[in-house]
């Protein structure tokens, strides 16, 4: 199945007094074909009922991370938010096998998703002497609006 992707990112610090804050926008696509060669897969020697299909998949994200950093004492603390959209699209060929092998019949399709990912976070590193702790939470949401 050949695929590719392209993954691209930036990232902007400022720091600050104890600390620093940071913005990553981020991009991603990804294609990926899977083709079944449905005319020898479903030949007279395939199993009866067999299919096949062939899939194209593009996937576009697009994103952003935002951290901010901040130590303090004994606390090294970190909080951000992050969020992912992704637009994919299917297109699709089902083939389904005559009764002596070959190609009965296909159907062609396709498919649209869009989905919203977001998350956020926090999380403290302790030192206390030669005591060390990270204690954290984090909470996500996922979106499917097709």
């Amino acid at each position: 199945m050949p695929c590719d992707e392209l993954f691209a990112a930036l990232s902007f610090v400022h720091k600050l007094d104890g600390g620093q804050l940071q913005i990553a926008p981020i991009y991603k696509l990804s294609r990926g074909y899977l083709f079944s060669d449905a005319k020898h897969a479903l030949g007279p020697t395939s199993d009866p009922d067999a299919t096949a299909s062939d899939v194209i998949r593009f996937a576009q994200h697009a994103g952003a991370i935002g951290s901010w950093t901040w130590h303090g004492g004994s606390h090294l603390v970190k909080t951000g938010v992050q969020t992912d959209f992704v637009h994919g699209t299917t297109d699709f060929t089902a083939y389904e096998r005559a009764m002596a092998g070959g190609i009965a019949s296909s159907t062609i399709g396709h498919d649209r998703t869009d989905a919203l990912t977001s998350g956020i976070y926090a999380q403290d590193h302790i030192t206390l002497g030669k005591l060390a702790a990270d204690v954290g939470i984090r909470g996500d949401e996922l979106h499917v609006i097709h």
